[in-house]
């Protein structure tokens, strides 16, 4: 999938930046987008244990239990 110009310039530091490649940076940003916006369930410390709480998203983030 290719972007416009100024993503892709911005994709391609980010990496360099993180030491991943293209579509390990996109994933992750990808996963990061969905899990902010309450779309993906926040994996807690326990892989096993899911801290989404679909009423309020903001609420599942790390350190608000």
């Amino acid at each position: 999938m290719l972007f416009d110009d100024d993503v892709e310039l911005a994709l391609a530091l980010a990496c360099e930046e993180l030491q991943m490649t293209r579509d390990e940076a996109i994933r992750l940003l990808v996963r990061e987008w969905l899990q902010n916006y309450g779309f993906l369930p926040i994996c807690g410390a326990d892989k096993n244990i899911w801290s989404y709480d679909a009423a309020s998203p903001d609420e599942a983030a790390p350190g608000n239990k």
